[in-house]
């Protein structure tokens, strides 16, 4: 069949999503029951407290940096872009609008509507517009701290660098900001 070139991309789909996948539970700290009845340790790599960024401007690497970092430890020759391009090819959209946009309803599926993974985001992810925030959450790691956890170190931060952000463009007098500054001013 490699010989020939034949593919069936709903397989390669299947197979590419489920790999994805199973790098993002391991991101989060995720660990199979034979894993956890052999007492494998969890990877160094994983994220300590369970939650990861969809969306930059967090002191945190995002998901796509993370995901991006495993698959040149992990897929031979590690060669990221190369990667990302078959990717977009099989799935027929790039890895980062995959993550933020189709992971979670994928994820969903496959654990038959009991997520280990939460995506919790302020808005609607887009190919135009990405909310303010956007994270993963490992529900094995939640606790009553959590939500306050992502407030004080992910959302509290965020906001006060928009804050910040916002006043510096709106200390420019409006008649000689760019259109850009403008944009970006609503945005804010």
């Amino acid at each position: 069949i490699e010989q020939e070139g034949w593919r069936c991309l709903p397989e390669e789909q299947r197979i590419t999503a489920d790999r994805f996948t199973v790098i993002i539970l391991y991101l989060l700290g995720h660990r199979w029951p034979k894993q956890i009845e052999a007492e494998e340790p969890i990877p160094y790599w994983a994220d300590a407290d369970g939650i990861i960024p969809l969306t930059e401007a967090t002191d945190e690497p995002t998901l796509l940096d993370r995901v991006r970092q495993r698959c040149a430890a992990e897929f031979p020759g590690g060669d990221v872009t190369s990667i990302e391009h078959e990717f977009a090819e099989i799935m027929g959209k790039p890895l980062d609008l995959w993550l933020t946009t189709e992971f979670f309803k994928h994820h969903v599926s496959q654990f038959k509507k009991r997520p280990i993974a939460w995506q919790i985001q302020s808005g609607r992810f887009t190919t135009r517009q990405k909310p303010a925030f956007g994270c993963l959450v490992y529900y094995h790691k939640l606790d009553g701290a959590t939500m306050a956890t992502i407030q004080s170190q992910y959302v509290r931060p965020l906001r006060q660098r928009y804050a910040t952000e916002l006043r510096g463009i709106e200390g420019i007098p409006a008649a000689a900001r760019s259109a850009r500054q403008d944009a970006r001013r609503v945005e804010l």
